[in-house]
Order: structure tokens, then C-alpha cells, then sequence
């Protein structure tokens, strides 16, 4: 349950302050906004895409990867 109140806390640390950050990085504006929006619209590709891939693989094969991936 640490690890699900973790992620939480990341996602809430990137949403607010991603736009911050690009801008320490010298990113102008027109920049920094379009680079915001595919935050969000990575987490719905994603979402979709692991949706899929549990239906079709199961949550045990999605784990394993996210296992090997994370090593």
C-alpha cells in the first residue's frame, strides 16, 4: 500500500511542478505548455495500452516485465 501513496506523491510532485522545472531548464512558454499537455496525454496512451495488455496478457505477465524492466 507504501508503494501505491508513493506513486500518488510523484504524479502530485510532476503535475505541479513540471511547468517550474522546464522553465529552471530555459524552456520558453511556447514550449513549456505543449511539453505539459503530453504529460496527460502520455497517461491516457498508457492507460489504454496497459489496459489492453492486461486483457490480453494478465496482470501476472504485466508484473513479471515491470519486474525485469525495473532491474
Amino acid at each position: 500500500m507504501a508503494v501505491l501513496h508513493l506513486v500518488t506523491l510523484v504524479n502530485f510532485f510532476l503535475n505541479s511542478w513540471l511547468a517550474l522545472v522546464l522553465a529552471i531548464w530555459v524552456f520558453r512558454q511556447a514550449k513549456r505548455l505543449p511539453i505539459t499537455s503530453l504529460y496527460y496525454v502520455g497517461g491516457i496512451a498508457g492507460g489504454l495500452v496497459m489496459g489492453a495488455a492486461l486483457d490480453k496478457a494478465g496482470p501476472a505477465v504485466l508484473g513479471a516485465y515491470a519486474i525485469l524492466g525495473a532491474a
